[in-house]
């Protein structure tokens, strides 16, 4: 990243940390350009985690689904779905699950989101197509 204070003569680069060759000989130029750098670094940060919770969570309203949960955690924070659908058993180990899947429309022009239960305990979410 080139910040104003980092650049000099013909155009050149002076601070190390934008990746430059020559040095700066102010102090406020090198402090200002790392400052900057900074800022952009925990923008990126702060977009990546807040794009992992909404790949790996529900919102609804200001409470948060995340997979674990039960049913009754989901139905307490999101209401009851607009669908749910009994998937049969599937065979783990020596045992038998029952999966559900419940279905929240998350309104027009937005996905459709995909509960999937083994055994009352959410196992994925998953958007579904676009309403």
């Amino acid at each position: 990243m080139v910040t104003d204070c980092a650049i000099r003569r013909n155009g050149r680069h002076c601070c190390s940390r934008c990746a430059i060759v020559d040095r700066c000989f102010s102090k406020n130029c090198q402090q200002g350009a790392t400052m900057r750098i900074r800022k952009s670094h925990f923008l990126a940060l702060t977009f990546l985690l807040s794009t992992a919770t909404s790949a790996n969570g529900l919102r609804c309203g200001t409470k948060l689904v995340l997979e674990g949960e039960s049913t009754y955690d989901v139905i307490q924070k999101c209401g009851q779905p607009d669908s749910q659908e009994d998937l049969g058993f599937i065979r783990k180990r020596d045992d038998y699950v029952k999966v559900t899947r419940y279905i929240y429309d998350m309104g027009n022009g937005k996905f459709l989101r995909l509960l999937d239960f083994h055994n009352g305990k959410l196992i994925k979410i998953a958007d579904g197509p676009r309403q």
